[in-house]
C-alpha cells in the first residue's frame, strides 16, 4: 500500500540520502537512526511564512518526540528557524520521497526500523497538529518489533 501523498510503500525501507544538517554541518541519513530511534520528516518549502511556523512548533514540543524515542527533521532547501533541518538544496531527496509531483509539505513518518510508516501531505498547508503527529509516533514505539502489535507496558 503506498502511503498518500509519496512513493513510499507502507512498511518499506525508506530510500537513502546523506544530507547536511544545517545548524551542525554534519552528514546524516536515515540509517543513522536505524534500529535505535523513528523518524519524522517534514518536507517543508523554504522562505514559506507557513512552514516555518509549522516548524518552530515542531521545534518548540520537540520533547514529545523525544519520549517517543523518536527524531524529527525539516528536509528543505534552507535551514527552517530551530528546527534540525536536513538541507536538500536541489530537491532531489523530496523528489525520491513524494515523487516528481509530490506535494510538499509533506509528512513522512518512519519506524525504529527504518520503515516508512505514515504519511500526511499538507495540501494548501493543512498538517497534523504536532499532537497527532507525537501520536503516531508513540503508537510506533508501542508496536511489538516482530508481529506489529502494540506492546503495553506493564504496570
Amino acid at each position: 500500500m503506498r502511503l498518500a501523498g509519496t512513493t513510499l510503500e507502507r512498511n518499506a525501507p525508506l530510500p537513502q540520502f546523506r544530507l547536511t544538517e544545517a545548524a551542525s554541518d554534519t552528514e546524516f541519513g536515515p540509517w543513522d537512526v536505524k534500529g535505535r530511534r523513528a523518524l519524522v520528516l517534514a518536507f517543508l518549502h523554504g522562505g514559506c511564512a507557513e512552514c516555518a511556523g509549522f516548524a518552530e512548533e515542531l521545534a518548540a514540543r520537540g520533547d514529545q518526540f523525544t519520549v517517543a524515542d523518536a527524531n524529527v527533521y525539516a528536509v528543505a532547501p534552507e535551514r527552517i528557524g530551530a528546527l534540525p533541518t536536513l538541507v536538500d538544496p536541489d530537491g532531489a531527496v523530496a523528489r525520491a520521497y513524494l515523487g516528481d509531483d509530490g506535494e510538499v509539505p509533506t509528512v513522512v513518518l518512519a519506524d525504529r526500523y527504518g520503515a516508512a510508516w505514515a504519511a500526511y501531505p499538507g495540501f494548501a498547508h493543512d498538517l497534523p497538529t504536532v499532537g497527532e503527529l507525537a501520536a503516531t509516533a508513540w503508537h510506533m514505539a508501542l508496536q511489538c518489533a516482530d508481529c506489529a502489535v502494540p506492546v503495553w507496558p506493564e504496570t
